[in-house]
């Protein structure tokens, strides 16, 4: 879903955050990995994420790949730090949720600190968007001292914003299909309208289509439907 161009905007309480801006999101072949892409967000390093059934993967400081969350439903997974603190992760039912318009999956994820002694430091309770590679909405607490947890910070995804525009609006079929294209191994794409976008909103489908025998099934056709399908969706009504 993360597309070169793409921001996401944050809110905590009444405050809104400097949006997360995506200069590069590119496909990358990992032997016994799904599917890899590596992730450069502006003023970032690069990051490798990889999925292997329902686990994400990153590079640690020797850049060998290992578990750092679970993100499919009904699971736990410890992952130590390199402080000496452990994450312990704990998943539980997915579903779907709108941010500014657009539907993604999520899933109810549960994340305690522990510290080097074992004691818990800090929890966060979180929606977590694996196709955003980050949380949709969340809450922090820490130890109120009687064995339960008050919250300390809440934050949400209010906007995603498509590469084309920054707020919703008209949709051409040229560039949205170009942006597509980015971070893909295809090397040929042609674009189909049913209905024409419009001011102030999209009214039809955009369709786009790569055709690369290197690009394995699914992602051969889907990569570019879904985001053009996303941009749509963005600027206004739009089905399949």
């Amino acid at each position: 879903m993360l597309a070169p161009g793409m921001s996401l905007v944050y809110g905590s309480g009444d405050t809104v955050q400097p949006a997360w801006q995506y200069e590069s999101v590119n496909v990358v072949d990992r032997e016994g990995f799904a599917r890899c892409v590596v992730v450069t967000r502006e003023g970032m390093a690069p990051r490798e994420n990889c999925s292997r059934g329902d686990t994400l993967f990153q590079p640690g400081a020797d850049g060998v790949l290992r578990a750092v969350r679970p993100i499919g439903p009904g699971m736990t997974l410890s992952v130590p730090q390199a402080s000496g603190s452990t994450l312990e992760y704990q998943t539980f039912a997915t579903r779907a949720q709108k941010v500014g318009g657009v539907e993604v999956a999520v899933v109810a994820t549960t994340i305690v600190t522990r510290n080097v002694g074992g004691e818990e430091t800090r929890r966060l309770r979180e929606m977590y968007a694996p196709a955003l590679l980050t949380a949709a909405e969340g809450t922090f607490e820490e130890p109120d001292g009687a064995g339960g947890w008050r919250p300390t910070q809440s934050f949400s995804l209010l906007k995603i914003r498509s590469p084309i525009s920054g707020s919703p609006g008209p949709v051409g079929l040229r560039n949205p299909l170009e942006r597509a294209a980015q971070g893909t191994r295809a090397t040929h794409f042609e674009e189909r309208a049913c209905g024409v976008p419009v001011e102030g909103g999209c009214r039809g489908v955009v369709t786009a289509l790569a055709r690369d025998a290197a690009i394995p099934p699914p992602h051969d056709l889907r990569l570019g439907v879904d985001r053009l399908d996303i941009y749509c969706g963005l600027a206004g009504p739009c089905t399949r």
